[in-house]
């Protein structure tokens, strides 16, 4: 994550595990972070927690529209800092991530070939 609000809020990292799943009528995708070892945070960034989370995005009958709904839960470590302006913050950064997923609508996208964990179809 970059830095939000002019270098307010610190760029922050996780280290999340990402399962996908696509079907006919939606693309689903699973996040939840945890601990790895071999990744220790790093000086530069503040390390956050993403606890289970998630996106479906539906299909609707006109083909330039989908329906995304979006699960994010997300501890942002900021200590000593009020409640109600984490919730603003991560309303921030889910409004920004959406917005950067419209713009991406455009770029032509080819699905990951035998990727770790993916059989291919037969």
């Amino acid at each position: 994550m970059r830095p939000l609000l002019k270098g307010f809020i610190s760029a922050r990292d996780s280290v999340d595990l990402i399962v996908q799943d696509e079907g006919d009528q939606c693309f689903r995708l699973f996040v939840t972070g945890f601990e790895y070892g071999p990744l220790p945070p790093q000086p530069k960034y503040i390390r956050v927690n993403t606890y289970p989370s998630g996106m479906i995005i539906r299909k609707t009958a006109y083909p330039e529209i989908s329906n995304v709904t979006t699960y994010f839960q997300v501890d942002l470590n900021f200590p000593r800092t009020p409640q109600f302006l984490l919730d603003e913050a991560v309303a921030l950064l889910n409004i920004n991530y959406l917005n950067e997923l419209n713009n991406a609508r455009d770029i032509p996208w080819t699905p990951l070939q035998n990727a770790v964990g993916r059989k291919p179809k037969l």
